[in-house]
């Protein structure tokens, strides 16, 4: 039997530090990463950009643009000065909350699975987002799924969209937040929920390096 291309899946809400996180892992193992809400937001840009609607129809044109845009064999977006240009658009809120929309869709789900699998390449692969571990990946090796005071994950929020040229306020943000959570937890398909087995950690009340200090020794315990 052929073995599998060994994964590590963090999930949990907006704000909590799994970006963060699944980079440092992922530079630190020399593994593949994908960052599953950036695909979602990529989707509700081509969506909004070319003013399609989220029909079922519509899959195979809505694949295409998106595919326009990603070069699954090398993981990353075709064009590197556009990534950079495109990014900022990905971090507005209006693409923030339709992504957050159309992943309750699951015909949506459904297409962005497969793309998501083909970036499980060697040497490993550390993804994150809210049903990698449950869906996605169901047979990682190490599931981790971090949260954090919903108050702390706004003011995180704020603090990546200022730093990125974006002014917004608090309460705008903590009440997208509080939305998208419960639209998260309460979706018919792939809600947002612990996986089985998973590490906790906790990111309240304790720095991005304890964070990963924790993680990747349980990583590295099931590694070796």
């Amino acid at each position: 039997m052929k073995k599998l291309v060994p994964v590590v899946a963090i999930d949990g809400s907006s704000g909590a530090g799994k970006s963060v996180l699944s980079q440092n892992i992922s530079k630190a193992l020399k593994w593949n990463l994908l960052e599953s809400g950036f695909i979602y937001r990529l989707v509700s840009f081509v969506i909004l950009k070319n003013k399609l609607s989220v029909d079922t129809r519509n899959i195979d044109i809505i694949e295409k643009k998106l595919d326009s845009y990603l070069d699954l064999q090398n993981n990353f977006l075709r064009n590197y000065y556009f990534m950079n240009v495109l990014k900022k658009k990905l971090m507005l809120q209006n693409i923030v909350n339709f992504a957050s929309e159309i992943a309750t869709l699951p015909h949506i789900r459904k297409f962005l699975l497969h793309k998501q699998r083909l970036f499980r390449k060697s040497p490993g692969l550390v993804t994150n987002g809210r049903d990698m571990g449950t869906v996605v990946f169901p047979d990682a090796i190490v599931k981790i799924f971090l949260y954090a005071d919903i108050k702390i994950r706004a003011k995180r929020r704020i603090s990546e969209l200022r730093n990125n040229g974006i002014n917004t306020n608090f309460n705008t943000i903590l009440s997208d937040m509080q939305k998208r959570d419960q639209r998260d937890q309460n979706r018919l398909c792939c809600p947002l929920s612990v996986p089985k087995d998973a590490l906790m950690i906790n990111s309240t009340d304790i720095t991005i390096e304890e964070v990963f200090n924790i993680a990747i020794s349980a990583i590295y315990k099931k590694l070796n």
